[in-house]
């Protein structure tokens, strides 16, 4: 029987690994192939695979992400795209990969792993802890006449606004990660070819406030929203944007991150209904407790008031 382990890829198989993402992962095969061109987070040294003979059948990938927490960097390795060829299922391969991708984290000073999934339990056993994201959820919306200012994104014209915007609103969000230049310029060389977003939610209002979402059947899921401060009017047309398009075709209902307050507060007089929620898809591990409570001023340590003893980072059963 051949020994599956993984190892640490090299570019000639890149072309094979791509293969493999876009036959058995959601998104499209040139979404990964531009990704491995374009993004600059994404660890090509720390990409493995586990090959049965000549064919490789399951791999993970190892993204380099800054979160920014009161306005220090803490370096995170974002751990994505683990997938294993549909016969070789079964057998452990993902777990191996993500021991391995964790040793390899280690080594490189990572204090903290992350990842996006559906698979809590799967992931607890190997150290994850959900870190629960409150949400809002509102429904009945009624939008106004129009939305004044608003506008589709230009993502190529309109990056300096974006980063602007984006890079303001950084240090009010605990773990919002960090955005190089390298990372704005080229993000919409994959970003457009994802299944999920739809780019008609993709909307600037006045230079000082922007949104992007996906549409899903009955509703509107707002993935990220930013606004300069004291930017309530352009806040507002967004908010009458997004209702429209959620009453025209979701079903009239928007949900989004408790955190976007404002544009929380721009859509409740528009809604009929109000309701919380939680997004349940983002885990965390600490790799290294000292080196991330060495990353972190006084007050975001355990037991300071930005992150006690109970909150997310610090629980005694898993951090």
């Amino acid at each position: 029987m051949v020994n599956l382990v993984p190892v640490l890829a090299s570019p000639r198989d890149f072309p094979e690994v791509i293969d493999l993402c876009g036959t058995w992962l959601s998104a499209p095969r040139p979404y990964f192939s531009s990704r491995f061109a374009h993004d600059p987070t994404l660890r090509k040294d720390l990409v493995l695979i586990v090959r049965d003979g000549k064919k490789i059948v399951s791999t993970s990938h190892l993204f380099e992400i800054r979160l920014v927490f009161d306005g220090h960097p803490v370096r995170c390795a974002g751990i994505g795209n683990v997938c294993t060829h549909e016969k070789w299922r079964g057998r452990g391969l993902a777990r191996s990969l993500l021991a391995e991708a964790h040793l390899l984290a280690a080594g490189d000073g990572f204090p903290l792993t992350m990842l996006f999934t559906n698979h809590w339990k799967f992931y607890e056993a190997v150290g994850y802890r959900m870190w629960r994201r409150p949400e809002a959820v509102f429904t009945g919306l009624r939008p106004p006449a129009d939305a004044p200012g608003v506008r589709p994104i230009d993502f190529k014209a309109d990056v300096p606004v974006l980063r602007a915007i984006h890079d303001s609103w950084t240090p009010r969000i605990p773990a919002m990660a960090e955005r190089t230049s390298e990372y704005w310029e080229h993000q919409t060389e994959w970003t457009t070819m994802h299944p999920g977003e739809e780019f008609r939610l993709a909307l600037v209002s006045g230079s000082r406030a922007y949104c992007r979402g996906h549409a899903w059947t009955g509703e509107v899921k707002v993935l990220e929203f930013n606004a300069l401060p004291d930017s309530g009017k352009e806040t507002s047309a967004l908010a009458a944007a997004l209702a429209r398009f959620a009453a025209e075709k979701c079903g009239g209902t928007i949900r989004l991150p408790a955190v976007c307050r404002e544009l929380a507060e721009a859509l409740r007089p528009l809604a009929a209904r109000e309701e919380q929620a939680a997004d349940d898809e983002m885990m965390l591990r600490v790799a290294d407790q000292d080196a991330l409570a060495s990353a972190l001023p006084g007050n975001l340590r355990p037991g300071g008031e930005v992150l006690p003893n109970n909150s997310y980072f610090w629980d005694t059963d898993g951090f």
